[in-house]
């Protein structure tokens, strides 16, 4: 689920595929349609993530997308939840005896991305409440409330351009604020869950030709992670499908295989078109970096331009 965010945005050759791929630079940069916030701090533990993807490369399609999110358990029940290893840093293990039967939590987020026509400021909190069914099932619940700030560099454009004259009525600005409710029910080996981003758009809707260029509206992502036992390590793997209004569905898996305690390979693709791969070191239990590269694969306008990704999660540190 992490790597849908790491799409690459670009122009078009021709008026058709220019309005595909200007969707896509909306889609790309509104992470929220594609995260559920039920797996915000899903394990129970304060957490600080830091994400940084860029194209490696200058070319038409350049982009940067930088994220930091800080979660914060909110009750003293002293110990984290098993969780899928896919989405864990803790891979089912305690830290403590203690059985509780419920906790809060919550977490704030901070979001920038650009590209070459595109910039997006976005904050967000998530408020989540996990409950212990039994021994062995739990179940999160969580709403993320965001407020995004868009602005859009057109001036190069033709003024007959039906997308400038759509945007240069509103100063080629937008604001957005969304709301995603999601739940998660999981074991210690096995997750599945469910999200849906509401989208709202503050300003009068757009159109672009003949049809509604909305593309902050409905999106729904279902999620699935599974541990494989293999031997005496765990193959973690986890699918995506996602669901968007007025756009095509598109699905994305992964896979986490561990080479040794501290040290895993991971790997995976979306629609079979943009495929990454990378590798995630863990020190000590509490800190893991992962860095991975994306590229897109086959017949698309974007191949060889790869970006690289590097993401920090550090657990417990305040």
């Amino acid at each position: 689920m992490r790597k849908i965010l790491l799409l690459l945005i670009g122009l078009a050759y021709s008026s058709i595929s220019f309005s595909q791929e200007y969707i896509e630079v909306l889609r790309a940069a509104d992470n929220n349609i594609l995260v559920n916030p039920a797996l915000a701090g899903i394990d129970g533990r304060n957490s600080l993530t830091i994400l940084d993807t860029r194209s490696i490369r200058g070319s038409r399609f350049n982009s940067a997308l930088s994220y930091a999110a800080a979660s914060f358990r909110m009750t003293d029940n002293l110990i984290y939840c098993p969780a899928p290893g896919y989405f864990s840093n803790n891979s089912g293990r305690r830290n403590s005896q203690r059985i509780t039967n419920n906790h809060f939590q919550t977490s704030v987020d901070l979001l920038n991305y650009s590209n070459d026509i595109f910039r997006r400021l976005s904050a967000g909190v998530v408020f989540g409440y996990r409950q212990q069914l039994n021994r062995e099932m739990n179940v999160m619940f969580a709403m993320k409330a965001s407020f995004s700030q868009d602005k859009f560099d057109l001036l190069a454009w033709d003024t007959s351009d039906p997308l400038y004259q759509n945007w240069s009525s509103n100063g080629f600005k937008q604001s957005v604020f969304g709301l995603t409710p999601g739940i998660t029910v999981y074991t210690r080996n096995f997750l599945i869950g469910i999200s849906t981003k509401i989208g709202l758009v503050s300003e009068e809707k757009f159109s672009y030709q003949n049809g509604k260029f909305d593309p902050f509206g409905n999106a729904t992502i279902a999620t699935v992670s599974y541990d494989v036992p293999v031997g005496g390590s765990v193959l973690s793997v986890s699918g995506n499908y996602v669901l968007i209004d007025s756009e095509p569905n598109f699905y994305s898996f992964g896979a986490k295989i561990p080479l040794s305690e501290n040290i895993s390979i991971m790997g995976g693709s979306r629609d079979l078109v943009e495929v990454f791969g990378g590798i995630s070191l863990n020190f000590y239990q509490r800190t893991s970096i992962e860095i991975y590269i994306n590229n897109f694969i086959g017949d698309n306008v974007r191949n060889n331009v790869p970006i690289y990704s590097i993401r920090l999660k550090a657990f417990d540190i305040f």
